[in-house]
């Protein structure tokens, strides 16, 4: 019996009924093509896996990025910085106004009718549908930053994002919390996250709940932790969710590289937001990482 798998193909059509993905027209490339998803049978095996199937945009940035020669940085940053479709969206966002947008974003339904403001209510109310809804809403959006430091940082977005949602100290109910220390004694290990909530067996008091562990912890039982609203490109390798909103640096720097924006761009799954400037843009696809073995065969051609 045949399977039922989507493909991603490259087509030339002048076609307007063909049904596609993206904004007006959908996604289309430099030569004319457009990229469209179509379903097809085969014998039985999954002959091709697309990450990115419902969202062009998002599939054809990432491997633009990837594929990119040095001398196409400016124009790809162009289209990128000028995308304004339903999976892939950039503003440039001045320094000033990252605490209103950030409260506009907050009202916005990230995981069935929830939003992050309804983070705080469903972790105060202690109950564990409620809690389960609290950590859909963590895994379905996340907050991303080049670095920890600056008025564009994760240590700012996160500072911002506490007030927003009108917390007052890090274990106040609806906090998500990041480990960044291993702890063999109680089994947790840098990059877990877990989120404060409210005791019900003690009023006033909370707990810390981990995804997938029946035990939970008094805060001072944590290792070191801070909130994790937002966080680190780097910190973020591995994960995935299902949107993501990754806030540029207002001038170009050593860190922010093209495997940095490819990282960050390729931990959504449905939807990015990024908020920076086409010069910030140009200069992150300009700037490569460069790694020892790279650096050696250089120094070995010269």
């Amino acid at each position: 019996m045949g399977v039922k798998v989507f493909l991603l193909r490259k087509e030339i059509t002048n076609d307007p009924d063909k049904k596609i993905f993206g904004t007006r027209g959908g996604a289309h490339n430099d030569d004319g093509s457009r990229l469209v998803l179509r379903s097809e049978q085969t014998g039985g095996l999954l002959t091709e896996n697309h990450r990115f199937a419902t969202a062009v945009h998002i599939g054809e940035f990432s491997r633009a990025i990837k594929e990119l020669r040095p001398e196409d940085a400016p124009q790809l940053a162009g289209r990128i910085a000028r995308c304004d479709a339903p999976d892939f969206l950039t503003r440039d966002i001045p320094t000033g106004e990252i605490e209103a947008r950030l409260k506009e974003l907050l009202r916005i339904p990230v995981y069935n009718e929830f939003a992050m403001n309804d983070l705080r209510r469903l972790a105060e109310s202690g109950e564990e549908t409620n809690i389960e809804h609290a950590f859909g809403i963590l895994n379905s959006f996340r907050l991303l930053g080049a670095m920890r430091s600056g008025k564009r940082g994760v240590e700012a977005l996160n500072a911002a994002m506490m007030k927003l949602l009108g917390h007052h100290g890090l274990h106040s109910p609806g906090v998500p919390l990041l480990v960044t220390r291993n702890d063999p004694r109680t089994e947790l290990y840098n990059g877990d996250i877990g989120l404060v909530v409210a005791d019900p067996s003690a009023p006033g008091a909370v707990r810390v709940r981990f995804p997938n562990r029946a035990r939970s912890f008094i805060p001072a039982e944590l290792p070191e932790h801070e909130a994790v609203y937002a966080m680190t490109v780097h910190k973020s390798q591995g994960s995935g969710f299902r949107s993501v909103l990754f806030v540029l640096p207002d001038e170009p720097g050593p860190l922010l590289t093209r495997e940095l924006l490819y990282t960050a761009v390729t931990r959504a799954e449905e939807r990015v937001e990024l908020w920076g400037s086409e010069e910030v843009i140009t200069a992150a696809l300009q700037n490569r990482t460069v790694r020892q073995s790279g650096l050696a065969d250089r120094l070995r051609e010269s």
